[in-house]
């Protein structure tokens, strides 16, 4: 089969498009021809340092892809050939979606609603999958809600703008002033600049001194820090980006009865943790299903060929990508 090699890790890059032996499922996989592969900054970074499992090379990119099943393993039992299908993968696999075949364990495999398209499928799956994650299981967000969403404009901050706008909570985002109105467009209730805003200052106007009850800091770790300024009594912080360098003296979570959480989903991979990867199917499903129904839309910026994703791998690093890359088969 054709496929996008990484033949080793660091910069410069090296990829090759290349032919290597079509892989075939294990007792609980599912072979996919692949119609769709999302890019995503993790598979930038995957090229650029690597994972600690990885010990062979060449090696197949590609952790979000859409297709349909032309091969499935004996014990699998829920997917049978000719299925449409969608995964969040491994990123310890060898066998990732930049490529003509690719596998998958089917405890985090999902069904393709007919009405969703195997790009938008493949676009969810890591920023709306993590956002939903975020969203339903580590902040339970409810409808009367008030929820602090950084980076609106962002992948996982646009799903998690629309995860909880069907749930009824009230969304405050943040974003540069270039793409205000793209964040309320997608539902924010109110949107600060952060460029030329307190944020602060801005939510707790905006929450008459009561703060934000959940929070999703989609920055990095020193911005949770200032994020506890922001939380409400009761309130939730979730981090998807790295850890909070310390917890200062005198934020008073403790008194104030707040809560911290962390969200990772590849997490569940490097470990095999299996109740997770089955938590992961069916988050995708959850989220597919409101695709389907229009509640939650997958934005995608262009298609590519295969041979472009180098290129757009090296434009998402940058920052210079607009919406979804994904690539087509």
């Amino acid at each position: 089969m054709r496929a996008l090699l990484l033949n080793k890790i660091g910069k410069p890059y090296d990829y090759t498009v290349g032919e290597i032996d079509t892989p075939k499922p294990g007792e609980n996989e599912v072979r996919i021809k692949v119609a769709a592969a999302a890019l995503n900054p993790v598979d930038w970074k995957l090229a650029q340092y690597g994972a600690e499992a990885w010990t062979e090379f060449p090696r197949v990119l590609g952790l979000d892809s859409a297709g349909v099943v032309d091969a499935v393993g004996r014990q699998v039992t829920t997917f049978a050939v000719g299925d449409r299908v969608v995964q969040h993968g491994s990123l310890i696999s060898r066998t990732g979606g930049f490529a003509e075949y690719t596998l998958s364990d089917t405890r985090h495999l999902a069904h393709i609603p007919d009405t969703v398209s195997f790009e938008e499928a493949a676009a969810a799956m890591c920023a709306g999958v993590t956002a939903h994650q975020a969203i339903t299981r580590k902040l339970h967000v409810a409808a009367d809600d008030v929820v602090l969403i950084h980076g609106g404009a962002g992948g996982v901050g646009s799903f998690a703008i629309q995860i909880c706008k069907s749930i009824g909570a009230t969304v405050i985002s943040t974003c540069s002033s270039s793409k205000m109105e793209i964040v309320r467009s997608i539902g924010a209730d109110e949107v600060i600049d952060y460029t030329s805003e307190d944020v602060t200052a801005r939510v707790m106007e905006i929450t008459a001194g009561l703060g934000a009850d959940r929070i999703l800091n989609t920055l990095d770790g020193a911005s949770g820090v200032d994020d506890l300024k922001r939380l409400a009594f009761n309130g939730n912080l979730c981090m998807i980006v790295g850890e909070l360098p310390s917890c200062p003296e005198g934020t008073g979570m403790f008194v104030k009865g707040q809560s911290l959480a962390y969200c990772f989903l590849g997490g569940a991979h490097v470990t095999g943790h299996s109740k997770s990867l089955i938590d992961i199917g069916r988050m995708s499903n959850e989220l597919l299903h409101l695709m389907a129904e229009g509640t939650v839309k997958a934005v995608v910026g262009k298609t590519i060929s295969l041979e472009e994703v180098p290129v757009c791998l090296a434009e998402l690093e940058e920052g210079h990508a607009k919406g979804k890359t994904v690539m087509t088969l």
